[in-house]
C-alpha cells in the first residue's frame, strides 16, 4: 500500500520565513497555553514562523 501511496505522494517543501499552523495533536496541553481539558484546547497552534530547512 505504501508503494502505490508514494507514487502519487509529492515531496512539499517549505521555504524559510512563511508562517504556519501546528497542529496541535502531539502537544501537550502546557504547551498549547490551556491548562484544564484537552476537549476544549485549540487543534492548531501558531502561527508561528519557519526557522530553518
Amino acid at each position: 500500500m505504501k508503494v502505490y501511496y508514494d507514487k502519487i505522494r509529492k515531496s512539499q517543501e517549505f521555504e524559510v520565513g512563511p508562517l504556519v499552523l501546528l497542529d496541535g495533536r502531539n502537544l501537550n496541553n502546557r504547551h498549547k497555553g490551556f491548562v484544564k481539558t484537552s476537549k476544549l484546547a485549540p487543534r492548531f497552534v501558531g502561527p508561528s514562523p519557519i526557522l530553518e530547512k
